[in-house]
């Protein structure tokens, strides 16, 4: 069996959800928890009735990077509301990392031979999640010659802008690949290529036949960032997000 959490919102207003909770950790977080917590037991069941490992496949995002987007102090965003301080941008980041360690977390507690759990990261994908940002970019107003006339464009296009089919392959890999049930607690930025652990520059360059964002212009060579950008990204964060996620989604479970 697999779950894929993927629903989620990017960069959009401030807003809180019914229970309070600031909305992109509120949708992009907490409720891909509360889903995967309320279905894991039932996946290891049919694991072990199976033999084949149940998968949890994620999508995040490298916007996790953004410095100081993550506050563990502050998960809700209270403190910084309050200031006057909140910045969507940093919300998204914040969920997004959110999602890596949750599959983190995820892998550490469960046994690989019953669940495996893995984090990706899409590209920059032509749907309308990105309507509230980059209107532009949406597949119903995108003009790929615009871009490339202007200097945002062409950031963008080596960052990666994917259509939905092409966003989608690292989904579709880490849901049913052989090999890919083979691997936990992993955060990929390509079928097979995981990022940025275990990835060095030379295996980035290498990877032309995935990153490939125009026939000259591969996106692997884009994308090598230092350790330093993911300090977040540690085991002690991971078990105290998840402590955090399972007393606020109590109340679902009353």
């Amino acid at each position: 069996d697999t779950l894929v959490l993927n629903a989620g919102i990017m960069a959009v207003p401030l807003g809180r959800t019914a229970q309070g909770h600031e909305m992109h950790f509120g949708v992009n977080h907490l409720a891909h928890f509360l889903v995967q917590d309320s279905l894991r037991d039932a996946m290891r069941d049919r694991a072990k009735l199976r033999g084949v490992a149940g998968r949890v496949v994620a999508c995040s995002s490298i916007a996790n990077m953004l410095p100081g987007a993550l506050r563990m102090d502050d998960l809700d965003w209270r403190t910084r509301e309050a200031a006057g301080k909140y910045e969507k941008w940093a919300a998204y980041a914040a969920s997004k990392a959110q999602n890596v360690l949750l599959t983190d977390e995820l892998a550490r507690r469960e046994a690989p031979e019953d669940l495996v759990a893995n984090a990706f990261h899409p590209g920059i994908v032509t749907t309308n999640l990105v309507r509230y940002i980059l209107p532009e970019l949406t597949a119903e107003n995108r003009d790929p010659e615009a871009e490339r006339r202007t200097p945002q464009g062409r950031a963008m296009s080596r960052m990666g802008i994917r259509d939905a089919d092409e966003g989608a392959k690292t989904h579709v890999w880490l849901a049913t690949a052989p090999e890919a049930g083979e691997v936990s607690g992993k955060f990929f930025v390509d079928p097979g290529l995981e990022y940025p652990r275990g990835a060095t520059r030379d295996q980035l360059v290498a990877a032309q036949d995935w990153f490939l964002v125009s026939e000259n212009d591969p996106l692997a060579k884009q994308l090598h960032l230092p350790d330093k950008f993911f300090e977040w990204r540690t085991n002690a964060n991971a078990e105290k997000l998840w402590t955090r996620s399972r007393e606020m989604t109590e109340p679902f479970r009353a």
